[in-house]
């Protein structure tokens, strides 16, 4: 049976009213900050407050994100099926808003009694994860999805995510310049975590229903008919979609970049630089701001260039910053910390926005080649290549870590003497590791050859073929689009 085409609820090729636009792009502020929260300070929670060894810390965290990846192919699928009266996608992110917001409150308000108690250290945690990433899951898989279904402007979509990439860059200051603030007024103890990430928690859950209410007028997809198109046969027409596969490959190695940075960066502060766990604060104003400022330069160069170069250009900035940090140590000047923090910054601007954009242009083109609408899965599998290089990421540098000799806390007390060996680990983790994985980002991004020209091409043909919406064609044929 062919699908049935279906309809958007209102024209979705024109320009966006600001009002929508800023609407959908500010609710990023509260699963980004969330995000910022778990990735920065959990893990040294849990080894320098908490007792946790570092690799049973990363493993937890690797392990609790596993449920996360499975689930959030699951919600991607209800999404797309779901009707009501709040539309396809607005249910569950109101949902996922109050969940996430709880479950990130939770996980740093620990009962003291748990420091040093690993088992119950261990399953304190591990629940509060569970509860933190599927109100994660329900709230982002079914938000990134909406940008291709509320346009279908290929230049629109850009500028669309370069609104979202802003509210990032403002949910970086908060996530760590905010949080290390707040952390440095209530104290680095186990009850300073807990305030702070409680009114953390309160803002991003704010931030998160915005959307729901901004997007209830919004261009939309309504579920269509699929017949007898089963599962396996949907997953190998979503994976042979090449420039997709190379997208989220793309994504898995640059955000395991990415990971490996975040989860070692306060060991970097503390056991290298010697700085304090304050000093994470300058370090995200100097990379937000960076990363602010270079986004109006990307956001006009996507006028002119094509997205994945883009990409490839914005990932290649990265790699020697990143081996910079091999030069860096106790003496170092502030001004070269900062000017090293600010220029990844606008290489990781560069990424987001490009990176993003790239998204809803891969799930329209499997619409022109399948017919089918299925923004929830796209942006499910999108979300879990995400999910998983921070799942790797933790696991990794604990792993690291705890070959190289770390040394966790006793009875809740930071700061232990590290062995030498232990530093070359943390220097490995947020440098080397990072520029190896981003060179394997460009690599990939030369298969990528989705551009606005074939995304034209491919839409009129459409046109022009009625008997290219036959199922037995566009799917079970694999028809690729000239």
């Amino acid at each position: 049976m062919a699908p049935t085409a279906p309809a958007r609820t209102t024209e979705s090729d024109a320009r966006l009213p600001r009002t929508l636009a800023v609407g959908w792009a500010i609710g990023t502020i509260g699963p980004t900050t969330l995000l910022y929260i778990v990735n920065y300070s959990l893990m040294y929670f849990m080894t320098d407050l908490l007792g946790v060894t570092a690799a049973a810390a990363g493993l937890l965290i690797f392990s609790t994100r596993l449920f996360d990846l499975a689930f959030d192919l699951l919600v991607g699928v209800l999404s797309d099926r779901t009707i009501s009266r709040w539309g396809r996608r607005r249910p569950w992110m109101f949902a996922g808003a109050i969940l996430t917001a709880a479950g990130c409150a939770l996980l740093f308000n620990s009962p003291a009694a748990l420091a040093g108690n690993l088992p119950g250290a261990l399953g304190w945690i591990g629940l509060c994860l569970v509860l933190y990433f599927a109100g994660y899951s329900m709230f982002n898989v079914p938000y990134l999805a909406m940008p291709a279904e509320m346009t279908t402007n290929y230049r629109e979509r850009t500028r669309l995510m370069s609104l979202r990439v802003v509210f990032v860059s403002l949910s970086g200051f908060v996530g760590i310049s905010g949080a290390n603030a707040l952390l440095a007024y209530y104290g680095r103890t186990m009850s300073g975590y807990g305030k702070m990430s409680a009114e953390i928690a309160l803002l991003g859950v704010v931030s998160m229903l915005i959307p729901v209410v901004a997007t209830r007028h919004a261009a939309a997809t309504h579920p269509a008919r699929e017949g007898k198109l089963g599962f396996i046969l949907q997953a190998r027409t979503v994976f042979s979609n090449t420039p997709f596969l190379v997208l989220i490959l793309t994504k898995l190695l640059l955000l395991l970049s990415l990971s490996s940075i975040t989860t070692g960066m306060l060991y970097f502060m503390v056991q290298v630089l010697h700085r304090g766990p304050a000093s994470l604060s300058l370090y995200g104003l100097a990379t937000n701001l960076g990363l602010l400022v270079s986004l109006p330069a990307w956001t006009r160069l996507g006028r002119r260039f094509s997205k994945n170069a883009l990409f490839s250009m914005a990932i290649g900035l990265g790699i020697p910053l990143s081996l910079s940090w091999m030069l860096a140590g106790p003496s170092e000047p502030s001004w070269v910390f900062i000017l090293r923090s600010a220029v990844a910054g606008m290489g990781a601007g560069g990424a987001l926005l490009m990176g993003q954009a790239l998204l809803p242009d891969t799930i329209e083109y499997d619409y022109l080649r399948t017919g089918l609408r299925r923004e929830g899965i796209f942006s499910a599998i999108y979300s879990f290549m995400e999910k998983a290089s921070f799942a790797f990421g933790p696991l990794i540098v604990g792993s690291v870590l705890a070959l190289t000799g770390y040394v966790a806390s006793k009875a809740g007390q930071p700061n232990a003497i590290q062995p030498s060996s232990a530093l070359r680990g943390i220097y490995l983790a947020i440098s080397v590791l990072p520029a190896v994985s981003s060179c394997l980002c460009i690599v990939l991004l030369r298969f990528y050859t989705l551009t606005e020209a074939r995304l034209k091409a491919a839409e009129a043909y459409r046109a022009t073929h009625p008997a290219f919406s036959d199922m037995s064609t566009s799917v079970r044929g694999h028809v690729e689009l000239a």
